[in-house]
């Protein structure tokens, strides 16, 4: 009897962090939103730029720069492909006034500052 006691006991405390994680999951899910606002392509065309506004509503957002290594492998329900190299982050609405360019095929300038991609 005892036994039974404890063991109900534990799943009951178990089962409120559970339910409450979900509820705030549920109602503040959505907080953050990134955009690619603006997509760059390297000479060769084996790299592309990402340029991410990352808006976390009333906390702000950063904006991000991402490069994509092209190819990877097709599965038939999905797509699997390199994980992308950040090459920068900065402060939120910064990508108004971005100037993103390739240099050449391994550097990426953003704003007159070379980034080597790897």
């Amino acid at each position: 009897m005892a036994l039974k006691i404890v063991a109900l006991t534990l799943s009951a405390l178990m089962v409120l962090p559970v339910c409450s994680f979900s509820f705030f999951a549920l109602i503040f899910g959505n907080i953050g939103h990134n955009t690619v606002v603006q997509t760059v392509e390297s000479p060769n065309g084996k790299y592309y730029a990402q340029v991410i506004d990352s808006d976390q509503g009333a906390l702000g957002g950063d904006t991000l720069v991402d490069v994509y290594k092209k190819g990877g492998i097709n599965v038939i329900l999905f797509k699997i492909e390199p994980k992308p190299q950040r090459v920068y982050w900065g402060n939120w609405g910064e990508f108004r006034d971005m100037q993103v360019r390739w240099k050449d095929d391994k550097c990426l300038i953003i704003n007159s500052a070379e980034y080597e991609i790897e």
